[in-house]
């Protein structure tokens, strides 16, 4: 098995064939996906992060609304968000650049019918290209969206997976939010999870006895050590996730209800780059989200400290969840 390819082209195209694949109602096994796409479980979870970082080019949704579950004690990666991935994402320059060389690559080798479709994919290519945006001097004209802070590092994010292949304890520096210093943990790491655009290291304790989750982006080195652990059986990181109350967790069946956001115009350009929505005459945007989870709908009114209220129904339940 190859490490595999880290082009542009190579990873959408695998990320073509993973998402439809684990966004079935039971996921995907990784250890097929490996095989068929001829790359190493690192490669496959450095894709899946690519795809968490652009996550905002969801047709409908919330920042954070993907959710990722990477267990390889079931072998199983699933892929849930609150709608189809209707929109392109965007690349950077760079691998605007690399998909253009291998759309005029296609053209010259197909002729006939059939170069007419990459022809002007080409063409759109290079005229984006071609024309920065306004007032941004030389910045990509296709922008990425920058989650570095939710990333963790490649080095961390490996160490991790080495310890859960091999079924051992991982040690590691963990800084909390509101400490000074980091301070050394144990864990005996089952999965990780993407949720509320955090990268998550689900485990058991073993000083403690307890489950619990860590934000990989505050960890700060990692190695695993040469304690063994088994894995337990029946373990299913979402249930864990959702009795936590780590983030919202909705099945697959889940039907969404339309809820109407007004978002005042403080905030408005902003949600107005993130969203489809209405603008209304005193400036204020209204955006229509398809809503699983009343919970989410809570915290992601809250989270705007008075800038944004829901319509209709919604704003009584976010009443009564304040009520004491």
């Amino acid at each position: 098995m190859s490490p595999g390819k880290g082009g542009a082209l190579d990873r959408l195209s695998r990320l073509l064939y993973l998402i439809p694949a684990a966004t079935r109602p039971d996921g995907a096994r990784i250890s097929e996906l490996c095989r068929i796409l001829e790359v190493e479980p690192q490669v496959l979870h450095r894709d899946v992060q690519v795809l968490a970082e652009r996550e905002m080019y969801l047709a409908a949704g919330a920042p954070g609304s993907l959710q990722v579950e990477w267990e390889p004690a079931q072998d199983r990666i699933r892929i849930w968000s609150p709608g189809p991935f209707r929109r392109p994402l965007r690349l950077s320059r760079r691998e605007a650049m690399a998909a253009l060389l291998g759309f005029r690559s296609r053209v010259l080798s197909l002729g006939g019918p059939g170069e007419v479709g990459f022809r002007e994919l080409a063409e759109l290519i290079q005229s984006t290209l071609a024309t920065p945006e306004e007032g941004d001097e030389g910045a990509d004209a296709l922008p990425v969206f920058d989650a570095s802070l939710a990333e963790p590092d490649a080095e961390i994010r490996d160490e991790a997976l080495d310890a859960m292949a091999q079924g051992r304890v991982l040690r590691f520096t963990y800084l909390k939010p509101s400490a000074a210093k980091a301070e050394w943990r144990r864990l005996e790491p089952y999965a990780t999870i993407h949720a509320e655009g955090h990268w998550y290291l689900l485990g058991r304790d073993p000083e403690s006895d307890g489950m619990r989750a860590f934000r990989m982006d505050r960890i700060l080195e990692a190695a695993p050590t040469d304690d063994r652990f088994e894995f337990p059986d029946g373990f299913e990181a979402q249930d864990y996730a959702r009795d936590a109350r780590l983030f919202f967790q909705a099945p697959h069946e889940a039907e969404p209800e339309a809820v109407s956001i007004i978002y005042s115009s403080r905030i408005a350009r902003w949600i107005r780059e993130r969203y489809r929505g209405e603008e209304l005459p005193d400036g204020s945007f209204r955006v229509t989200h398809p809503v699983v989870s009343r919970e989410w709908l809570v915290r992601h009114v809250l989270g705007y400290g008075g800038e944004a209220r829901a319509e209709g129904p919604a704003a009584e339940w976010i009443r009564s969840a304040l009520s004491p």
